[in-house]
């Protein structure tokens, strides 16, 4: 016999921050997932350099030494302004700020 399902209690419960600890804690919480998302960029410099190497017919001859060098200077920047943000919110956290 199948049960009916209820609409009645949601399926996923939302998170009710009610204390000034939880704020930081998940102050940190979102700088680390914004650092995370950064990492597809990574990984498709990741891909371009390496496609070669794993014997792809695909051949990138438009693809120039300066112009990755460019991209990967771009890619480090943006990661390297996440990290801080990341590094200052998880110290006020520690601090209690």
């Amino acid at each position: 016999m199948n049960k009916a399902v209820s609409f009645d209690q949601p399926t996923v419960q939302a998170i009710h921050v009610t204390t000034e600890q939880q704020r930081r804690a998940f102050r940190v919480v979102d700088a680390v997932d914004e650092l995370h998302n950064q990492l597809g960029a990574l990984r498709a410099v990741q891909q371009l350099t390496t496609n070669d190497k794993a014997g792809s017919l695909e051949n990138l001859p438009q693809l120039q030494r300066g112009d990755l060098a460019t991209l990967l200077s771009v890619v480090s920047a943006d990661l390297e302004a996440h990290c801080a943000k990341a590094r200052e919110a998880a110290t006020r956290a520690a601090k209690g700020d």
